[in-house]
């Protein structure tokens, strides 16, 4: 039995393209599919698969039975189901199928794309993040802190737009750009308007945590992000909670307009030289990963059109890493944040030579 989790599939047909869909279905996966013959002649076919299979057998029914009036595909999660499914034992020389490994495209499309819409939730949430997150580093309470990442809206929006990268959906990407830049505007004007009733010294540690920049912060960056992309490409997106918190995006620009607003602008810039890896770091793993799933158009002619936007988005975000891993170097040559060392004093003069 397969690991992944399965996917109840329902697939509806006018009647008199029923015998040629059994035969598609046939020739695609060795699951069964039941006909149900209904009214008004639509037939439904319904049939489970592991989520992995799952686009490899509806792509090719979308080629073939888009523009047929009724035809409709239906992809639904399987909590349970009795008795268990086995696999088929493969023929003799038979090559073993190739397995994805991940969910459909439209599964990751549904499950991603409701995070670039700038909906009251969205902006609620951000704005009950940066209060906590506020409230978290005036306390310098790490437990607070911890929270403002959970509930914070940010990473969202950035795993759509290597979503839409990778499947060259340039709607999406602007929706995925308009939300980032709605949650960030939300987060910087809350934070001013904060900043006047919170008092900050940039040696707590939870201040000076996010402005003592390394490059280990930046390969954390990276794991991180390709753990949230591989977490939604295998319908395991629970996990994400690890993720918000290893590549927080909030409590940075809360820290980086804090400490502007207090007058600290050179701690103030560490902290945003921390948020930019976050983000960079997060759109290139992402982007990377979901190309190496083979997250890509369905169409051959996109593929190719995509194929080229992908590898361009890749160089941009491999450059602006390189940026700020440099930045990262040169901050800790310099030091920053550090007291400069006081010459030592001169040697008091011999007795009675004063």
């Amino acid at each position: 039995m397969s690991g992944m989790a399965e996917r109840l599939v329902e697939i509806t047909i006018p009647d008199h393209e029923a015998d040629t869909l059994a035969e598609v279905i046939e020739g695609l996966t060795s699951r069964e599919f039941t006909r149900f013959p209904g009214n008004n002649s639509i037939d439904l076919f319904r049939g489970t698969l592991d989520a992995s299979d799952v686009e490899a057998v509806i792509d090719p029914l979308q080629s073939r039975f888009t523009g047929t009036e009724h035809f409709q595909i239906l992809i639904l999660p399987v909590l349970a189901a009795l008795p268990r499914t086995e696999e088929p034992e493969p023929e003799p020389d038979a090559d073993p199928p190739k397995k994805s490994h991940r969910v459909s495209r439209e599964e990751l499309y549904n499950e991603l794309a409701p995070a670039s819409e700038i909906t009251p939730v969205y902006i609620i949430m951000t704005v009950l993040s940066t209060v906590v997150a506020a409230i978290g580093l005036a306390r310098d309470s790490g437990a607070i802190v911890i929270g403002a990442m959970v509930i914070a809206p940010l990473l969202g929006p950035n795993m759509v737009l290597a979503l839409a990268t990778t499947t060259g959906d340039k709607p999406l990407a602007a929706r995925a750009l308009r939300a980032n830049a709605a949650g960030v505007v939300t987060a910087v004007v809350l934070t001013i308007l904060i900043a006047p009733f919170v008092t900050i010294d940039p040696a707590q540690p939870e201040i000076l945590s996010r402005t003592q920049v390394a490059l280990g912060d930046v390969i954390l960056a990276l794991a991180a992000g390709t753990a949230g992309a591989i977490a939604f490409t295998s319908g395991v997106a629970a996990s994400l909670i690890g993720v918000m918190v290893a590549v927080a995006l909030l409590p940075p620009l809360v820290v980086t307009v804090l400490l502007f607003v207090k007058g600290f602008p050179r701690d103030g810039a560490d902290a945003l030289l921390l948020l930019a890896t976050n983000v960079i770091c997060v759109n290139l793993s992402a982007v990377a990963t979901f190309a190496l799933q083979g997250v890509v158009p369905r169409r051959w002619w996109e593929k190719q059109k995509t194929r080229r936007a992908t590898f361009r988005a890749i160089a941009f975000w491999v450059i602006l890493l390189a940026i700020a891993a440099a930045l990262i170097t040169f901050a800790q040559i310099e030091q920053p944040g550090g007291e400069p060392e006081m010459p030592p004093p001169p040697p008091r003069p011999a007795s009675g030579t004063e």
